[in-house]
């Protein structure tokens, strides 16, 4: 009883925050389901997580104290719907990792929240999927403080937990990379979402289409080139999305 009320008061929240700050996601299926698929996605991979740390007999599973998974969703939400979104999905499941499963709360929602909302920062301009790793290393690299934080609030200046930890959150959130690439294509194919990764991609001129192109009809090629560049100049200029225009106007001229 005490789970299905605490999930109604979730769910009450963010569609009330939904509602009123993005209504136009509320009123779109597709975004909201690609955001409750994602949420499931790491409610599973958190309680998975939680298993493996109970039942291992491995001393150094057992001493990891403080899983990091809220910016696998974070990330994701970034990648695939808006910053603003990951932002509250960020806050949203670091608060109920904290409290449904069996860690110190208060520091996993404080380590959660914290490398979260680095990989909103960082990952604002991804264009490549490489660059997702870069990502989850800066994010890493934000969680050593905090857990540094915590050694102090010990009353120890160095202790062997602050090493398990600092590796730890790195395992987890190489994980998280991983993950994330992995699972980029099929959301994007699954949901229909176009994202700037993709768009890239499709500007990448060793493709056998565009190779094509360029061989067959290179005066035509040189000619979409010139327009891409032209039409994201111009989309920027106004405020439109530059990056969309440019392989679209490439591509115009093939059929």
């Amino acid at each position: 009883i005490a789970s299905l009320v605490l999930s109604a008061i979730f769910c009450t929240i963010s569609g009330l925050y939904f509602r009123i700050s993005q209504p136009t996601f509320i009123r779109s299926l597709q975004q909201i389901s690609l955001f409750v698929c994602i949420v499931i996605l790491t409610l599973v991979f958190a309680k998975l997580t939680e298993y493996l740390l109970i039942r291992s007999t491995s001393g150094v599973i057992q001493a990891i104290r403080y899983p990091v998974v809220a910016p696998f969703a974070t990330l994701l939400i970034c990648i695939l719907l808006s910053p603003r979104t990951a932002l509250f999905a960020a806050t949203l499941l670091s608060i109920i990792l904290s409290v449904s499963l069996a860690i110190d709360h208060s520091r996993v929602l404080i380590l959660n929240l914290v490398t979260s909302i680095v990989v909103i920062i960082t990952s604002r301009r991804l264009r490549k999927r490489k660059e997702v790793f870069a990502v989850c290393v800066k994010s890493w690299l934000s969680s050593i403080p905090v857990l540094y934080a915590y050694v102090l609030s010990e009353n120890h200046l160095i202790s062997y937990h602050f090493a398990v930890d600092v590796i730890g959150s790195a395992a987890f959130l190489f994980i998280t990379a991983v993950l994330v690439v992995g699972l980029l294509p099929v959301l994007e194919s699954i949901f229909g979402v176009l994202t700037d990764i993709t768009l890239m991609e499709y500007m990448d001129p060793n493709t056998e289409l565009l190779r094509r192109f360029a061989v067959e009809v290179p005066g035509t090629y040189q000619h979409s080139l010139v327009l891409g560049n032209l039409s994201e100049t111009c989309a920027s200029a106004i405020g439109a999305n530059g990056l969309f225009c440019r392989p679209v106007t490439l591509y115009h001229d093939i059929g």
